[in-house]
């Protein structure tokens, strides 16, 4: 996927009104570990991502594999859900966020480790990972509910100058 933004990264701009492309990859990995070694984090050293936002990393970060921790020229923001082996979500970046939101104020999905944002001038980029919601009736409208609610955040643009 590529971005087309107005200098929200002003250190990958020349000027204030310079357009920047951006590469951001997103990719369910249904297991960090397990990615690593199938070789994930060289495919992510040979694509060069600006941003990669990992959605079921299924790995506290106390447990991550060292070359996830280890990409040099990348910042990185985990947010781990209270179940180890489940769910999981992560962003990094080349250039280091203004400001990173972890979860979204309710408890319940916010111990389940399904969202994170990072905030670059007037862009915002997040990593979210829904639920199926095929685990039952109580469940079932989550996936929407979930989605209408992040949208929120990301919708609330700040004005160019």
């Amino acid at each position: 996927m590529r971005v087309c933004f107005q200098s929200a990264m002003a250190s990958r701009s020349s000027a204030n009104d310079e357009r920047i492309l951006l590469k951001i990859i997103t990719a369910n990995t249904n297991g960090i570990r397990a990615a690593a070694r199938k070789g994930f984090f060289s495919w992510i050293r040979a694509e060069a991502p600006d941003i990669l936002c990992i959605q079921e990393t299924k790995a506290q970060e106390h447990q991550l594999p060292p070359e996830a921790l280890d990409l040099d020229g990348y910042h990185y923001a985990f947010v781990d859900a209270e179940k180890k082996g489940y769910s999981g979500v992560a962003i990094y970046s080349r250039t280091a966020p203004d400001r990173v939101v972890r979860g979204l104020g309710w408890p319940d999905i916010d111990a389940e480790g399904r969202y994170v944002q990072a905030d670059f001038g007037n862009l915002c980029i997040a990593s979210l990972y829904v639920p199926s919601g095929t685990s039952g009736p109580a469940r079932s409208k989550l996936p929407l509910v979930l989605m209408l609610y992040a949208r929120k955040p990301l919708i609330k643009t700040k004005a160019a100058p």
